[in-house]
C-alpha cells in the first residue's frame, strides 16, 4: 500500500503535537519488540495459541508501554483502506522511524515487507536490558543479540530523549533519610 508510510507519519506527527513524549515511547516500544524475537510485532499480540502470558503483559512492558494507541489508530486506518496488506511489524517500524525524526534525526528509509510474528511470551522479555544493569551486563545482553558495545551505546542513546519514572532513579538520589520523589508526578 503506497500511502502506508504517509498514514503512519501523519498519525505519529499529530499525536506528537498533543504529546511530545510519544517520540520516546514509540522508539522504546519498537526496541522492546525487536530485542525479544526480532522485529516481528509480537509485542502487539494479545494472546497466542500456547495461552502463555504475552510480551505486553510482562513487567518490562505492561503499564510502561507508551504508544500502543498510536499503532492501533494507524492499523485501523490502514486496514479500512487496504485490509490484510500492511503488517503490524512494518507499521511499528515506520512509527519508530518517524518518532526518531520528530526527536531530531534525519529521515532514513525503512524497507517494508516484514511478516508479523505469531509467538509472544512474557517470559522472553527477561532478555530486555533492565534499568539498573551495569555496563558489563548491558554489553553482555547486547552481545548475545549480535551487537557490539558501540551499537549498544547508539541504541541506548534513544533513552536520552525520554523521561524516567521515579522508581528508575530515586534510589540514586536519596538515601533512607530523604523522602522519595513524588511518584504521582512520575
Amino acid at each position: 500500500m503506497p500511502q502506508a508510510e504517509q498514514i503512519v507519519h501523519d498519525v505519529v506527527r499529530n499525536r506528537h503535537i498533543l504529546d511530545p513524549t510519544i517520540a520516546a515511547g514509540l522508539i522504546r516500544f519498537h526496541f522492546h519488540d525487536c530485542f525479544v524475537r526480532g522485529c516481528d510485532a509480537s509485542i502487539l499480540l494479545d494472546e497466542t495459541p500456547s495461552g502463555e502470558p504475552v510480551e505486553k503483559e510482562s513487567p518490562a512492558n505492561g503499564s510502561t508501554l507508551h504508544g500502543i494507541e498510536v499503532i492501533d489508530t494507524v492499523k485501523t486506518i490502514i486496514e479500512s483502506l487496504c485490509p490484510a496488506t500492511v503488517s503490524s511489524t512494518d507499521t511499528l517500524a515506520f512509527a519508530g522511524r518517524d518518532a526518531a525524526i520528530l526527536a531530531g534525526l534525519r529521515h532514513y528509509p525503512v524497507p517494508s515487507g516484514r511478516r508479523d510474528g505469531t509467538i509472544s511470551r512474557a517470559l522472553e522479555t527477561l532478555d530486555l536490558p533492565g534499568p539498573f544493569a551495569t555496563v558489563e551486563q548491558l554489553t553482555e545482553k547486547f552481545a548475545k543479540k549480535g551487537f557490539s558495545q558501540g551499537e549498544m551505546v547508539i541504541l541506548s542513546g534513544a533513552h536520552s530523549i525520554g523521561g524516567a519514572h521515579c522508581p528508575s532513579f530515586d534510589r540514586q538520589l536519596y538515601n533512607s533519610t530523604r523522602p522519595a520523589c513524588d511518584k504521582t508526578r512520575a
